[in-house]
């Protein structure tokens, strides 16, 4: 789970700016960790709480958050409810990168190319080396396992090999 950080500001601002997809459609990545913490945050709300967990399909260690056609922490002024309460999960703040399981087994991030914020990223940014710690962090069998269930349809080109 992390916060925002001077390395993706400029990212995190386009983003906004473009009111893309990001936040309206496809399945976010959720370590049972994360899944947890947002839960405990939602324990005094059961009907939040409630449709979280509707939205979400447990895969043992991880699960996967259907944002459906707007992710339900996403409020009215395009920023996240979870953002500055520290539990948005990890994946929200990697995007529009992605950490992706290669044919030979090994791992890279990809950006997608869904919008102008993408160009905020270079091979060499700060932002794409704190991805790669994170999914350290997070652990590589767990991500290869994700990414077993899960991949997005959309167009990527590769920024950084892990």
């Amino acid at each position: 789970m992390t916060k925002n950080t001077e390395n993706n500001a400029s990212l995190a601002s386009a983003c906004r700016n473009a009111n893309t997809w990001c936040c309206k459609d496809g399945f976010i990545f959720i370590p049972r960790q994360e899944y947890q913490a947002i839960a405990d945050y939602l324990a005094d709300n059961p009907r939040v709480l409630s449709e979280f967990c509707s939205r979400s399909k447990d895969h043992g260690d991880f699960l996967l958050y259907d944002q459906k056609t707007r992710c339900q922490f996403l409020q009215s002024d395009e920023m996240c409810e979870l953002f500055a309460l520290g539990i948005r999960p990890t994946e929200c703040f990697w995007w529009p990168a992605h950490v992706y399981l290669t044919e030979d087994g090994s791992l890279e991030i990809r950006v997608s190319e869904c919008c102008s914020a993408c160009n905020h990223i270079k091979h060499d940014d700060e932002f794409l080396k704190r991805v790669e710690e994170q999914a350290k962090i997070i652990g590589i069998p767990l991500l290869v396992r994700f990414r077993k269930v899960h991949s997005y349809d959309v167009n990527y080109h590769v920024a950084k090999k892990i």
